[in-house]
């Protein structure tokens, strides 16, 4: 069973609620960098349109496994929750229109970072709403079993070139509990590899992007 009415204690959303702490403020970050950096500059250049990139798959994973999974479960669930989820896949539909204008290379970055600005504002309507009403369904019916699966299917739908980024947005915006407990999560070569690889290759991306 996905999802079960008399659940008392619902899954960690640890992970799932840090992302949202990404998604508030990271394309916003990229609005500025897009609107201010020299496009002479071919290697920040290069960083920040890897970095959208990124970021416009960060967003396609999350909203994904919400279409596709969860929501339609909390409809099983609970049908008068029918209006709010509603309201949230339109709000989907909204955003992927501003995804593929982000992504779009034809156009400058400095004509992107109005498009970016916008989609940061949308985000932080469509989250707040998200976790004001979705995110309580989501511990009152979903269990932590069926949650977990989730998880673990989606982390293994990112290619692995995408994982010190995956990794890196997650501590970034992650209080240090957060990151303690979500380290936890993984195991020991995974932490390991985190320290000795992929944490300075995140930094670096970072430090091409955004400057030291």
């Amino acid at each position: 069973m996905p999802a079960a009415s008399t659940v008392t204690t619902g899954p960690d959303l640890t992970g799932f609620l840090v992302a949202h702490k990404a998604m508030k403020a990271e394309y916003g970050r990229l609005a500025d960098a897009a609107a201010t950096v020299d496009p002479a500059d071919v290697e920040r250049v290069a960083a920040i349109e890897a970095h959208i990139a990124f970021m416009i798959k960060y967003l396609h994973h999350h909203h994904a496994p919400e279409d596709e999974d969860i929501w339609p479960a909390l409809r099983l669930a609970d049908p008068a929750a029918t209006a709010v989820l509603d309201r949230l896949e339109a709000d989907h539909g909204d955003i992927d229109a501003l995804l593929e204008q982000i992504g779009d290379r034809g156009r400058t970055l400095a004509q992107r970072a109005p498009i970016l600005r916008e989609l940061q504002a949308r985000l932080a309507d469509h989250l707040t709403l998200e976790e004001r009403e979705a995110v309580p369904l989501i511990r009152r019916h979903l269990t932590q079993e069926w949650f977990g699966e989730l998880h673990e299917k989606v982390t293994k739908s990112w290619d692995q070139p995408d994982l010190p980024f995956l990794f890196g947005i997650a501590v970034t915006y992650a209080s240090r509990t957060e990151i303690a407990h979500l380290l936890t999560s993984v195991p020991w070569f995974v932490r390991l590899l985190w320290r000795l690889a992929m944490r300075p290759k995140f930094n670096k991306r970072m430090r091409q992007v955004y400057g030291a």
